[in-house]
């Protein structure tokens, strides 16, 4: 790597940044960094003085010198090729395998290049690199304009109509008209910004909250998703986090907006015809977005707990039915099967017809009280417009801004009823996240040398699931001595405990008393990474992926060669 020593590149601190901290003694101890090089003849200018040739033997053998002079990087960050990172072409690289076995995670740079684009791809690169910073902020400020365009179509047209009637106006009916389109155009622009931002927001929160759910359900595993229902762990996955997700993409621009854009309204309504009107317009607005909205509010929220669980429930009845058909004819349990299914329905049904009934009252309210709020405006305009205190054009302007006033507000009410559901569905994902894993590595680990298998006076129980209470004991006092290069058979009735003493081995569980050693160190007291890369343990129901073998295989061995498989 002598020809990287001496080239200078900036920015490098965001790209590969090595764990130990750099040495200061002289220039060439300065943290091992890769350059993001935009154009391809300086890639290919540095690539010469560093690597023999463009393959992956090549790369590899570049990567580890640089791995012996600065130490291991937390990311290596390199081209789209085959023989660097062929990922985007369904296939993985010689030196992807290579840095993920130390540990390194390996990104590329993104897929597209600006001098291969049209305007609208640019366009929307542009944009994307903008929601990157303020997804939210992009998202609120399209639709405070989209909203208050609208509230001013409806002015522009409750004006022209009183002003063209009066005789009293200077705009002309193809001037009214030009600027109503130019308006509507820029709405229709507005609109379609504050969707590509919440939708912007709303796939990056799916993507973030699937993978907080996975992350934090793994460490878990296998004691704590064994007796999981893998159907309704789908369905919070995916069903669950979809309503999480609204909160996030589809709650808080609304929620600001139909604070902002009311204020604007009535300070616009009270400076350019009537503080009076404003003050009318003002209680209407507070009803439909404050009062109405959460009228029944503990009653949905109940409905919504039930409706999840239910559904929850469903998924994982219909999961286990299909997965224990056979099962299920041999015993003839069609009927007991499908007076269960109906039962979770009637549930779901009742859950829905709460939330169905409180939802039509509020938006039939909101109705009624949108229908007052115009008229009563239009009514004080009026006795207004008679008395001297407004213009005919004035009086058509505060009724066309009461009209248009209350889209923001009657959101409110919307993304409520979704509200619900959406902290119905976040306590079901949050009790699985929130839990603690069974098993978790000790503070100071010791190195697990293989040797002799010591059981001794150990005692077990499987704890009943959320309830603190345990079940019978399947190992009481046992104490096995397994020696090393020996090949040994715990033979035993069904539910003697040998799938549990195997459970231990691993650490799956602890035992409540008695220990488990592995040439000498309990294995409470070793990594359950050395643990686990010690013991091989094939399960009576193993998973496949729907892949290839290889592909199932290399999860354990990501470095795995074709020989070593």
């Amino acid at each position: 790597t002598g020809g990287l020593e001496t080239v200078r590149l900036p920015r490098p601190q965001r790209l590969l940044a090595a764990q130990a901290p750099p040495s200061t003694s002289s220039p060439k101890d300065a943290r091992w960094s890769s350059p993001r090089l935009q154009d391809d003849h300086s890639r290919l200018a540095v690539a010469s003085l560093v690597a023999s040739s463009e393959t992956s033997q090549a790369a590899i053998d570049v990567f580890d010198k640089g791995v012996a002079a600065r130490g291991v990087p937390q990311r290596l960050l390199t081209d789209n090729g085959i023989a660097l990172n062929p990922s985007r072409r369904g296939c993985t690289g010689r030196l992807v395998e290579h840095v993920r076995s130390l540990g390194v995670e390996p990104i590329t740079s993104k897929p597209y290049h600006p001098t291969t684009q049209g305007k609208n791809e640019r366009f929307h690169q542009t944009l994307f690199r903008y929601l990157d910073q303020q997804p939210l902020a992009a998202s609120i400020a399209a639709r405070i304009v989209f909203l208050m365009i609208g509230i001013g179509l409806f002015a522009l047209g409750g004006w022209a109509v009183a002003a063209l009637a009066s005789g009293g106006s200077a705009w002309g009916i193809p001037l009214v008209i030009g600027v109503a389109v130019g308006l509507s155009i820029f709405k229709g622009l507005a609109r379609y910004l504050e969707q590509f931002a919440g939708h912007f927001v709303a796939f990056h929160s799916l993507a973030m909250l699937r993978n907080y759910f996975y992350d934090h359900l793994e460490p878990q595993a296998p004691a704590g998703t064994d007796r999981l229902d893998s159907g309704d762990i789908m369905n919070r996955v995916t069903k669950d986090i979809d309503r999480v997700e609204v909160f996030f993409a589809h709650t808080l621009a609304p929620v600001t907006t139909a604070i902002i854009v009311p204020i604007l309204t009535l300070a616009w309504m009270g400076t350019s015809v009537s503080w009076t009107l404003a003050a009318v317009l003002f209680p209407f607005l507070l009803v439909v977005g404050a009062v109405i909205p959460f009228l029944g509010s503990g009653s949905t929220a109940r409905a919504a707990r039930e409706l999840r669980e239910a559904r929850g429930a469903i998924a994982a009845h219909v999961t286990d039915s299909v997965q224990g058909v056979r099962e299920v004819l041999a015993f003839g349990a069609q009927e007991r099967r499908e007076a269960e299914m109906s039962a979770i329905e009637e549930r779901i049904d009742s859950g829905l017809g709460v939330q169905g009934r409180w939802i039509a009252l509020r938006r039939g309210l909101n109705q009624a009280a949108v229908a007052a709020g115009v008229v009563t405006v239009a009514f004080v305009a009026g006795s207004e417009y008679l008395a001297g205190a407004l213009t005919l054009p004035q009086t058509g302007m505060a009724i066309g801004i009461a009209m248009g006033s209350f889209g923001p507000v009657l959101a409110v009410e919307e993304f409520a009823a979704d509200l619900d559901q959406a902290f119905a569905s976040a306590a079901r994902v949050f009790a699985i996240t929130d839990r603690a894993p069974v098993v978790a590595d000790p503070a100071n680990p010791v190195a697990l040398t293989p040797g002799d298998i010591e059981i001794t006076d150990v005692t077990f129980a499987y704890p009943l699931e959320d309830t603190g209470i345990q079940a019978p004991t399947v190992l009481d006092g046992v104490s096995i001595h397994i020696p090393a290069g020996k090949r040994t058979a715990i033979v035993g009735a069904s539910g003697s405990g040998k799938s549990t003493l195997a459970a231990l081995l691993t650490r799956t569980w602890d035992p409540a008393s008695g220990t488990v050693t592995i040439g000498g160190t309990n294995v409470a007291e070793a990594s359950l990474t050395d643990l686990r890369s010690t013991v091989a343990y094939a399960p009576q129901r193993p998973y496949l992926f729907n892949d290839t073998l290889r592909a199932n295989l290399v999860l354990a061995a990501p470095g795995a060669s074709d020989e070593d498989l």
